[in-house]
């Protein structure tokens, strides 16, 4: 069987690290090499872009719509900038792979680039005046609850003081009694429970009566 490396100083193992909240597996005095990281540079070719791309290949770029670009920013410095994740600069790009048929193509392709998701060193918004609500909408899958426990304790990780959980899909924006507190004692435990704790529901109320009750 093939077996896949996993690099123990990367971003997705310090943001494993610190969103379980699980301490280190190495033994007690245990150090990398400063190099760190595994040796794929030492087994990897350099290639030109001009090696990659055909004649006829072109790129572009999605943009997504941000509201940022409604309101000016605060320029709040990440409060998380002293843990072990990695930030995200604000021109950071994935592209698609990069991909060819077979040795006889000659034209290129069209490939998208997207903006990297992760966490950025100055956020647009300050967390102190915002407030957060958890919706879970449509048919029931694995892990929902996971995602509502890492939603919760990432947000109180940033500042935010109020986050809510709306039970019952969209059909529950419309009800302020199944507006619930999500806290860290709430959360703490869901991920070991099926379903969703928020009850997932197809539903779509007049926004009227949404906006109401916000």
């Amino acid at each position: 069987a093939q077996k896949k490396r996993l690099n123990p100083q990367g971003r997705w193992m310090a943001r494993m690290l610190w969103t379980t909240q699980q301490p280190g597996f190495e033994p007690d005095g245990f150090k990398y090499d400063k190099q760190g990281g595994s040796n794929i540079r030492k087994v990897s070719t350099a290639l030109s872009l001009s090696d990659i791309f055909l004649p006829g290949t072109s790129i572009h770029r999605l943009g997504c719509a941000n509201l940022g670009d409604s309101f000016p920013s605060r320029h709040v410095l990440n409060p998380l900038r002293s843990s072990v994740l990695s930030f995200q600069s604000a021109d950071s790009w994935h592209s698609q792979p990069i991909r060819r048929k077979n040795a006889a193509e000659a034209r290129g392709d069209t490939y998208l680039q997207f903006l990297r998701c992760g966490p950025h060193e100055n956020l647009h918004f300050d967390p102190a005046d915002c407030a957060a609500a958890i919706v879970t909408c449509g048919g029931l899958c694995p892990g929902l609850n996971a995602v509502i426990r890492e939603l919760t304790k990432m947000l109180r990780a940033y500042g935010v003081k109020t986050v809510y959980g709306i039970r019952g899909g969209y059909n529950g924006c419309k009800r302020e009694e199944d507006w619930v507190d999500l806290n860290d004692e709430v959360v703490q435990t869901i991920h070991m429970k099926g379903g969703s704790i928020l009850v997932s529901d197809r539903g779509n109320p007049p926004p009227a009566e949404v906006a109401e009750i916000l």
